[in-house]
């Protein structure tokens, strides 16, 4: 008969698997970076994104980006990022910026 707490611990280690596997979103990169000391605004780090072919959520590109980062959002192939909608506000405040 298995053993349950060998369940959960596989359990457990799946998850944790899982983690590592997913690709961190932008607004985890962008806070991965303030924790680094590197102290970009949103706008910043989604330019870089945009100008390396890179898909990124448009609330965070500026205005001048936006054809572009919405053409490479649609055409991009590669497995390093999905592009997610939001419905709720950005995380940040521009008062802060």
């Amino acid at each position: 008969m298995p053993n349950s707490n060998d369940d959960a611990s596989q359990d457990r280690s799946d998850r944790d698997f899982d983690e590592t596997k997913r690709w961190q979103t932008f607004e985890e990169i962008l806070l991965r970076l303030h924790q680094e000391g590197l102290y970009l605004h949103p706008h910043q780090l989604a330019e870089f994104l945009v100008w390396h072919g890179l898909p990124v959520e448009l609330r965070y590109v500026p205005q001048a980006l936006q054809q572009k980062a919405t053409q490479i959002n649609e055409n991009y192939l590669g497995d390093m990022v999905r592009v997610e909608a939001f419905d709720e506000p950005p995380w940040y405040s521009h008062r802060f910026f």
